[in-house]
């Protein structure tokens, strides 16, 4: 886990980060926010459970590994 803190969670600095720091053979699985939704232009795998729809988890897709981390 890499962590560092950023100015706001606006795709101008999520999306760099992760291009900085995410091995692009990576799957990443996040929630629904619009932010991630560049990920997959830009190579990555990427997957999302709808926390708004009460879903997740769906198979290996979920975000309870980072949830528990922080």
């Amino acid at each position: 886990v890499i962590t560092r803190v950023i100015p706001n969670t606006q795709g101008t600095n999520i999306i760099p980060t992760v291009i900085e720091k995410v091995n692009p053979r990576a799957t990443i699985s996040t929630d629904e926010a619009p932010v991630y939704d560049k990920l997959k232009a830009l190579g990555y795998r990427h997957d999302t459970v709808t926390h708004r729809q009460n879903e997740y988890v769906r198979g290996t897709v979920h975000t309870n590994t980072i949830e528990a981390f922080w």
